[in-house]
């Protein structure tokens, strides 16, 4: 019998992310590209009742800034995520990609804080949803507003970084 999923599965809604939460639990908070992109295998874990098929990617990710903490030594790092076989909110990477990532250190690579809402992609949302009133975007931009409130320094000086990614 696989193990249970680790966390909570987040099923196929997606939510505005909680900044300085995802600020507060990140050991590294970065600003790059996603480069390639190498499946090192199937898992399975128990989601419900239910046996789910998940794809588990390892993504080079060249750092532009780190926001929050350090990238190492020649700005590349390792982010281990999972990918569903089936439709899912879960954050994937894909090659190309400019991203603000919220990572935790794993061993020798980093982790998704969280697995939906660990990863933002301020030229996706600018190109794809518009300056409307009511869009990722200006839920996105409503969440960093409310997280430059916060009195954590780190939280605000990440929120305005991406608020300046945004435009």
């Amino acid at each position: 019998m696989p193990e249970p999923f680790p966390g909570v599965y987040p099923g196929t809604i997606s939510t505005t992310p909680d900044v300085a939460a995802l600020v507060k639990a990140a050991d590294l908070v970065a600003l790059g590209t996603v480069g390639a992109v190498r499946d090192e295998g199937e898992v399975v874990y128990r989601v419900g009742t239910t046996d789910v098929g998940f794809r588990r990617r390892v993504a080079a990710l060249q750092v532009e800034r780190a926001l929050k903490g350090a990238a190492g030594a020649g700005g590349l790092v390792e982010v281990e995520f999972l990918q569903p076989e089936v439709p899912s909110s879960m954050t994937r990477l894909n090659e190309g990609e400019a991203v603000v990532l919220f990572l935790k250190r794993r061993g020798p690579r980093h982790a998704l804080v969280d697995l939906v809402t660990s990863a933002i992609e301020p030229r996706r949302l600018h190109e794809t949803f518009g300056q409307g009133a009511a869009s990722p975007r200006s839920d996105l931009v409503q969440a960093l507003h409310e997280a430059m409130r916060d009195p954590a320094p780190d939280v605000s000086v990440v929120a305005n970084a991406i608020l300046e990614q945004l435009g």
